[in-house]
């Protein structure tokens, strides 16, 4: 008859080591009942429970423990995980490739309807619409301006009824884009419309407007003649447009 080798627990220790690796799981053994198991059990870990004799013709027999939760008098307890320990994070992936462009979003909602201005009355003056030399210009861009009148050579009066010029006062500025030549040249400044040159209506609702061109003188500079712009007077000018702002 075949001898029998005697199974000790190292022998059976040696082997759930070797299905542990196997299965990719780790184990541990419970020297007293619910001791590791129950430790196991706290960490909220899935755990495979055994038993295996420890002495006897069956020593080394191994028996799962399906519902009992101890095992029997000259049995030793097994406890080992049914799922292994979280490995090391990995490298970090590569950088993925630049998605394709998305499509267009709807269009939004439209937006509330902005608060009226609070400026009184304003207007845009183009040269171009005014009589030749002298006459009515026609009033773009406006509100609350009645009558644009071009009296002289570079010389306005601008209607706003309703409005006493002598207590409101108004802005003018040149407007870039409809001056003839060389704009950094021009102004465009608000003139008493008291003043007998002007001749604007006496009912004080005008305001009068001057456009001016800066004096330019040529200078000698090293024997190089050159045409730069210095302290003259300047000079009355049509070629000039202008915005006009009562607040």
């Amino acid at each position: 008859m075949p001898s029998r080798s005697r199974v000790t627990y190292a022998n059976v220790m040696a082997t759930f080591a070797a299905i542990a690796a196997v299965g990719g799981g780790t184990f541990a053994v419970a020297d007293s009942p619910g001791s590791r198991d129950a430790e196991l059990a706290r960490a909220g870990s899935g755990t495979i429970n055994a038993c295996y004799k420890l002495r006897g013709r069956d020593a080394g027999d191994v028996r799962l423990l399906l519902r009992a939760k101890s095992c029997r008098r000259g049995e030793r307890k097994i406890v080992w995980n049914t799922r292994g320990r979280t490995g090391l994070a990995g490298a970090p992936g590569s950088p993925g490739g630049a998605g394709g462009e998305g499509p267009q979003g709807a269009q939004g909602v439209q937006g509330l309807q902005g608060d009226p201005g609070t400026a009184r009355a304003y207007v845009l003056v183009r040269p171009s619409t005014c009589g030749t030399p002298t006459g009515p210009c026609t009033p773009e861009r406006s509100r609350g301006v009645s009558e644009v009148r071009r009296q002289v050579t570079g010389t306005y009066c601008v209607v706003v009824p309703g409005v006493d010029s002598r207590a409101v006062a108004a802005v003018a500025a040149v407007e870039h884009m409809f001056t003839s030549g060389k704009e950094g040249d021009a102004s465009a400044m608000i003139q008493s419309s008291s003043d007998a040159a002007v001749n604007c209506p006496p009912d004080q609702t005008s305001y009068a407007v001057t456009t001016q061109r800066h004096g330019t003188a040529t200078v000698d500079k090293n024997g190089v003649h050159s045409s730069v712009t210095v302290s003259t007077p300047s000079d009355l000018a049509s070629d000039i447009a202008f915005t006009v702002i009562v607040p």
